[in-house]
């Protein structure tokens, strides 16, 4: 008959320290969970929902390169260029066209804002 050897079994003290550091990892990252839910949940306030309706105006993001050959500096540029909004592709592409009713292209939202007429554009009078 041939020799088993048995191994002896964990000593129980490791067993008690790897519960004890198990029900505290265990702890620990519920409380990191919980603090990240309320921080995501803080983040997702700040987020807005923007829509545009057809025919208002918007400010689109100028995307320009600049052109040492004509003497054109892209940070010179305006920034946001006025555009109409033509057609609601998607929840979140809009076709847009010049104020003269040229198109210039599909945007998404985040290329665009919201038109405010400042003060100094009204006439009074």
């Amino acid at each position: 008959m041939a020799n088993i050897t048995v191994k002896s079994p964990v000593p129980l003290i490791s067993l008690c320290f790897l519960v004890t550091v198990s029900v505290m990892l265990t702890t620990k990252l519920k409380d990191i969970f919980v603090e990240v839910k309320q921080r995501l949940h803080k983040s997702y306030l700040r987020k807005r929902d923007v829509s545009f309706v057809v025919g208002h105006k918007v400010c689109r993001r100028n995307k320009v390169l600049s052109d040492a050959a004509q003497y054109f500096s892209a940070n010179l540029a305006p920034r946001f260029v006025l555009s109409v909004v033509v057609k609601k592709s998607s929840p979140i592409i809009y076709e847009l066209a010049n104020p003269n009713g040229s198109p210039v292209g599909r945007y998404h939202v985040k290329d665009l804002k919201p038109y405010f007429v400042s003060n100094s554009d009204v006439s009074v009078g």
